[in-house]
């Protein structure tokens, strides 16, 4: 049995965006089955293209880990998949423009880490 109270699943609470994301995102994907809490409102294109098992990775995202093993394992728990596919949806939904409406800075930041990979190997 996992207990849902352990420290190491709680996100790093140095950056205080992520400790909020995190507490407002808090439980399982079946949780939140609406469209109404989305930025927009029910009727923007954000509610209508992201299906809330995409929320739910973009909000996990959205939160920061201090070490990787402990979010991998978190992903199981939280979310129910396998951080392959995890990784993999996250890597789709980076390249959706209202992936990047609905959480910004999470999609920002992996592009940025991304591109400092890119420039590292060129040079």
């Amino acid at each position: 049995m996992v207990d849902n109270n352990d420290p190491e699943l709680a996100p790093d609470p140095q950056n205080e965006d992520a400790v909020s994301a995190a507490n407002e995102t808090e439980g399982s994907i079946s949780e939140s089955d609406s469209t109404s809490d989305l930025a927009g409102g029910e009727d923007s294109p954000v509610a209508v293209e992201l299906s809330n098992q995409d929320r739910a990775i973009l909000d996990f995202e959205s939160r920061l880990w201090k070490k990787t093993a402990v979010k991998e394992r978190a992903i199981g728990v939280e979310l129910g998949i396998t951080p392959a596919t995890y990784y993999q949806r996250l890597l789709a939904l980076s390249r959706m423009p209202h992936a990047f409406e609905y959480a910004p800075a999470a999609l920002g930041r992996l592009t940025r880490a991304a591109e400092h990979r890119r420039s590292g190997r060129i040079g």
